[in-house]
Formats: structure tokens, C-alpha cells, sequence
């Protein structure tokens, strides 16, 4: 199950009619769409903390600089700042337009 290998096989096999079919979609699917899925969510991740750490300069708060370093109340306030961007998102409806590459990649 290296590299997502249940994830793969599930997606291919949802749309495929027959074996080539889905020799096609896990191909695609273990060599194009996990990979680049993985990228946009590492890129989403680093553009969310940057975002919310220029949130918390902005109200105040220190960013925070390590992981290992955060007390309980950093930590906490780090995860308050991550829900309310996460719900503001949704509410605005941009949350939904974040996610068409990820509909886009799995809708093979």
C-alpha cells in the first residue's frame, strides 16, 4: 500500500468499465493525479500558514517559529486561527474554488 496504493485502486476502479480502462485510470492515477495532489496540498498547507501567521502579526500575536517550541496556548491559538480562516473560506465560498484541481484530478 506504498504511495497511497488503496487510494489509487479505489479511484480507478470507480469509473472503469473494463480492465483496460482500469489499468489506465491506476496508471494515471498512481503517476499523475497522487503526485500532484500531494503538491497542491503541501502548497495549500505552506500558503495557509504563511496567511495565518500574517493574521496573528496583525492581532498581535508573535508568529509562531517552531513547532517544538509552542507552549499549550500557542498551540491552541494556532489551531483557533486555522478553524476560523478554514470556516471564513467556506463562508465566503472560496473554499469550494480551492478545491476544483483536486475535483479536476479525481473526476478521471
Amino acid at each position: 500500500m506504498a504511495r497511497g496504493g488503496f487510494l489509487v485502486e479505489m479511484l480507478a476502479s470507480k469509473n472503469a468499465a473494463t480492465d483496460v480502462g482500469y489499468l489506465w485510470r491506476f496508471l494515471y492515477y498512481m503517476y499523475v493525479a497522487l503526485p500532484l495532489l500531494v503538491l497542491y496540498f503541501v502548497l495549500y498547507s505552506v500558503a495557509l500558514a504563511y496567511l495565518l501567521n500574517y493574521l496573528r502579526s496583525l492581532v498581535g500575536i508573535s508568529p509562531t517559529t517552531g513547532v517544538t517550541t509552542m507552549t499549550w496556548q500557542e498551540w491552541a491559538q494556532t489551531v483557533g486561527f486555522g478553524m476560523l480562516f478554514s470556516v471564513a473560506l467556506f463562508h465566503f465560498r472560496i473554499l469550494p474554488i480551492l478545491f476544483v484541481p483536486v475535483h479536476i484530478l479525481t473526476s478521471v
